[in-house]
């Protein structure tokens, strides 16, 4: 199946080097959203390079030399605070050239873990991992009519495939936030107007319509959880959403299998790395 250190995700490749860089680069969050573009998308960031340099460069009588900040893509936002001012990140320098912003964050580090704040990535890796057989669930499937996103109703899924008459419907989450007080990797986590709120309608909505779709004959409905980071012992759903637990409940209960699993960066800082798969643990008692 699947190993410890097994490569899930290549930033770099020998022939495809950004001006010979071959690792992500540290820095620092001096500001997100940044002073320039006002999208929350973006922030200002110090390289550490640009830090030593700096250091190397300068001399007591020399009180000129100012920090050059970049612009930054932040595909997270601010990642539960993760990537927020004061931060430490790694970023990769973006290929075109044309892009407002010259880097994009791909991980921060809370203390001295690393947090992957790319949740794009995980569509990818859950979908080369299904078709080279990577988990145990669908080991066994002739996979055909393998698609990735498929409209069905009112949700689009991230993966769809088929084997024989059964029909496989996949959702991905990203979960990169932590629980300290249960050691656990959550989802959904972030800002929401009231606490009554749900942290993710679009996820509700998701659990909702694949366990409509669980229900349906020849008919198979996952949904999965990459966990960017190793400093957890399991996943839970986030008891702080009970609207989320509850549609996690119904949908568990209509037949929806769900799996977690969690990757983190390799020590050369080149690729996404599979670490193990993940507990679930679940103890909302609510129902509908």
């Amino acid at each position: 199946m699947i190993t410890q250190g097994e490569i899930l995700y290549s930033y770099f490749h020998d022939e495809d080097n950004i001006d010979g860089e071959n690792s992500l680069a540290k820095g620092t969050v001096v500001k997100r959203p940044s002073k320039y573009v006002k999208s929350p998308y973006m922030a200002d960031v110090i390289l550490d390079s640009d830090v030593d340099n700096q250091d190397n460069n300068s001399n007591e009588n020399d009180k000129s030399n100012e920090l050059n900040e970049i612009l930054a893509h932040t595909p997270a936002l601010g990642c539960n605070g993760y990537v927020d001012k004061g931060q430490s990140i790694l970023l990769l320098k973006n290929k075109n050239p044309k892009t407002k912003s010259s880097h994009k964050v791909e991980f921060a580090y809370d203390n001295e873990n690393l947090v992957g704040t790319n949740p794009y990535l995980s569509n990818d890796i859950v979908g080369k991992m299904i078709t080279e057989k990577k988990f145990p669930q669908f080991a066994e499937c002739n996979i055909t009519n393998f698609k990735r996103e498929k409209t069905v109703g009112n949700s689009r899924f991230d993966v769809y495939f088929e084997d024989g008459e059964t029909k496989y419907y996949i959702e991905v989450k990203t979960a990169p936030v932590k629980d300290i007080t249960k050691n656990n990797a959550i989802f959904p986590k972030g800002y929401r107007k009231k606490k009554t709120d749900s942290f993710s309608p679009r996820a509700v909505k998701h659990l909702e319509e694949l366990g409509k779709l669980a229900k349906e004959e020849n008919n198979k409905c996952y949904l999965i959880y990459v966990v960017p980071r190793t400093d957890i012992d399991h996943f839970s759903p986030c008891k702080d959403d009970p609207i989320y637990c509850d549609a996690y409940l119904n949908a568990v209960k209509s037949g929806v299998s769900m799996i977690s699993f969690c990757t983190t960066l390799d020590d050369e800082k080149r690729n996404i790395v599979f670490d193990r798969f993940l507990k679930i643990k679940f103890s909302w008692v609510k129902s509908k």
